[in-house]
Protein backbone atom coordinates (compact mmCIF):
# COMPACT_ATOMS: atom_id res chain seq x y z
CA UNK A 1 0.00 0.00 0.00
CA UNK A 2 2.86 2.37 1.28
CA UNK A 3 4.33 1.73 -2.63
CA UNK A 4 0.83 2.55 -4.15
CA UNK A 5 0.60 5.48 -2.25
CA UNK A 6 4.69 6.51 -3.01
CA UNK A 7 4.17 6.06 -6.85
CA UNK A 8 0.59 8.22 -6.67
CA UNK A 9 2.45 11.43 -4.70
CA UNK A 10 5.30 11.37 -7.57
CA UNK A 11 2.94 10.77 -10.41
CA UNK A 12 1.44 14.09 -9.13
CA UNK A 13 4.08 16.04 -8.23
CA UNK A 14 5.42 14.96 -11.65
CA UNK A 15 2.32 16.63 -13.55
CA UNK A 16 2.01 19.26 -11.37
CA UNK A 17 5.71 20.29 -12.15
CA UNK A 18 4.57 20.25 -16.20
CA UNK A 19 2.01 22.72 -15.67
CA UNK A 20 3.84 25.05 -13.88
CA UNK A 21 6.54 25.81 -16.28
CA UNK A 22 5.53 28.75 -17.87
CA UNK A 23 5.51 28.62 -21.10
CA UNK A 24 7.49 32.24 -21.62
CA UNK A 25 10.74 30.18 -20.78
CA UNK A 26 10.50 28.75 -24.17
CA UNK A 27 11.24 31.82 -25.82
CA UNK A 28 8.96 34.75 -27.23
CA UNK A 29 8.55 32.40 -30.66
CA UNK A 30 5.77 30.03 -28.36
CA UNK A 31 4.40 32.70 -25.59
CA UNK A 32 2.60 35.44 -27.96
CA UNK A 33 1.92 36.83 -24.31
CA UNK A 34 5.29 37.50 -23.15
CA UNK A 35 7.85 40.05 -23.21
CA UNK A 36 10.75 39.68 -22.71
CA UNK A 37 10.06 36.07 -22.46
CA UNK A 38 8.62 36.85 -18.62
CA UNK A 39 4.51 36.60 -18.46
CA UNK A 40 4.63 39.81 -15.95
CA UNK A 41 7.42 42.59 -16.48
CA UNK A 42 6.70 44.45 -13.40
CA UNK A 43 6.80 41.59 -10.75
CA UNK A 44 9.40 39.48 -12.85
CA UNK A 45 12.00 41.66 -13.51
CA UNK A 46 13.99 42.94 -10.91
CA UNK A 47 15.84 45.91 -12.53
CA UNK A 48 12.31 47.14 -13.69
CA UNK A 49 11.14 46.80 -10.38
CA UNK A 50 13.83 48.77 -8.56
CA UNK A 51 13.75 51.21 -11.22
CA UNK A 52 9.88 51.66 -10.64
CA UNK A 53 10.59 52.17 -6.79
CA UNK A 54 12.86 55.07 -7.91
CA UNK A 55 10.03 56.81 -9.55
CA UNK A 56 7.35 55.60 -6.88
CA UNK A 57 9.73 57.15 -3.77
CA UNK A 58 10.17 60.89 -5.92
CA UNK A 59 7.50 62.31 -5.38
CA UNK A 60 8.32 64.72 -8.49
CA UNK A 61 9.17 62.43 -11.10
CA UNK A 62 5.88 60.98 -13.09
CA UNK A 63 6.32 58.41 -15.50
CA UNK A 64 4.47 56.61 -18.11
CA UNK A 65 6.40 53.31 -18.80
CA UNK A 66 5.52 51.27 -21.93
CA UNK A 67 6.25 47.66 -23.33
CA UNK A 68 7.39 48.13 -26.99
CA UNK A 69 9.39 46.67 -29.87
CA UNK A 70 12.46 48.41 -31.36
CA UNK A 71 15.17 47.35 -33.83
CA UNK A 72 14.39 44.20 -35.51
CA UNK A 73 11.29 43.22 -33.39
CA UNK A 74 13.60 43.22 -29.68
CA UNK A 75 11.21 43.53 -26.61
CA UNK A 76 12.11 46.84 -25.07
CA UNK A 77 10.91 49.53 -22.39
CA UNK A 78 9.82 52.81 -22.97
CA UNK A 79 9.63 55.33 -19.98
CA UNK A 80 8.49 58.51 -20.72
CA UNK A 81 8.84 61.19 -17.94
CA UNK A 82 5.11 63.31 -18.00
CA UNK A 83 3.89 66.37 -16.35
CA UNK A 84 7.18 68.27 -17.37
CA UNK A 85 8.30 70.81 -19.88
CA UNK A 86 11.91 68.98 -20.37
CA UNK A 87 10.51 65.81 -19.87
CA UNK A 88 12.77 62.81 -21.01
CA UNK A 89 12.21 59.40 -22.63
CA UNK A 90 14.52 56.67 -21.92
CA UNK A 91 14.78 53.16 -24.07
CA UNK A 92 15.67 50.01 -22.05
CA UNK A 93 16.50 46.73 -23.51
CA UNK A 94 15.18 43.38 -21.58
CA UNK A 95 18.20 43.15 -19.13
CA UNK A 96 17.51 47.19 -17.66
CA UNK A 97 20.36 48.27 -20.00
CA UNK A 98 19.86 52.02 -20.84
CA UNK A 99 20.22 52.49 -24.58
CA UNK A 100 19.15 55.97 -25.22
CA UNK A 101 17.01 58.94 -24.06
CA UNK A 102 15.46 61.56 -26.27
CA UNK A 103 14.17 64.95 -24.76
CA UNK A 104 14.63 67.36 -22.13
CA UNK A 105 17.50 69.43 -22.00
CA UNK A 106 20.23 66.28 -22.22
CA UNK A 107 18.57 63.99 -24.38
CA UNK A 108 19.43 63.35 -28.10
CA UNK A 109 17.74 62.06 -31.14
CA UNK A 110 18.88 58.11 -31.65
CA UNK A 111 17.62 56.67 -34.16
CA UNK A 112 19.61 53.85 -34.49
CA UNK A 113 17.23 52.41 -32.08
CA UNK A 114 14.27 51.99 -34.74
CA UNK A 115 11.57 52.11 -31.78
CA UNK A 116 7.90 51.34 -33.16
CA UNK A 117 6.03 53.47 -31.65
CA UNK A 118 2.53 51.21 -32.93
CA UNK A 119 3.75 49.01 -30.41
CA UNK A 120 4.06 50.42 -27.05
CA UNK A 121 0.82 48.99 -24.59
CA UNK A 122 1.27 50.92 -20.78
CA UNK A 123 1.79 48.89 -18.47
CA UNK A 124 2.84 51.39 -15.05
CA UNK A 125 2.03 54.87 -14.20
CA UNK A 126 2.37 56.47 -11.17
CA UNK A 127 0.34 59.85 -12.05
Amino acid sequence: MKKICLKFALLALAVVGMFSVSSCEKGEETCSECHCQVENPLTDLGWLKDKLAEYDNSYSLRIKVYTCKYQTNKDGFFFEEVEMSDGQQYLYDCKGNLLCTTGGISGRLDDVYNVDYNSFQLIYTNL
